[in-house]
């Protein structure tokens, strides 16, 4: 079993909970930057910033996409009062009875069907 606090610091660095001993490549991170000349240690933080600038960038946008949806989405649930009820890719085949039609046109007018 992983400790909580360190299954909370892989997350945190972008693992997820994978088994990665993070400490340690950090640590070998750090000896490699620390053995490098001034200037070098200035583009290695400089290239560290643009990274997480460039995540923050992509990031933050679909972010505020993902909390506007989820807006829209309550409000339309709150103005439709008959819920819709889900149903299985399986039973949706059972109940046309075509196993025969192409995988994906069989998705599409599943999902077309439930909008």
């Amino acid at each position: 079993m992983i400790n909580p606090l360190v299954a909370l610091v892989l997350v945190s660095f972008g693992y997820l909970g994978g088994r990665i001993d993070l400490g340690l490549h950090i640590r070998m991170f750090a000896l490699e930057v620390y053995s490098l000349p001034m200037p070098h240690k200035g583009y290695v933080v400089a290239g560290l910033l643009v990274l997480a600038g460039l995540y923050l960038l992509l990031l933050l946008p679909l972010l505020a996409i993902a909390t506007h949806e989820r807006g829209e989405s309550q409000k339309n649930d709150a103005s439709n009062p008959t819920p819709i009820v889900p149903t299985s890719f399986r039973s949706e085949l059972r109940r046309r009875g075509s196993y025969s039609m192409n995988y994906i046109n069989d998705i599409k007018s599943h999902v077309m069907a439930r909008t």
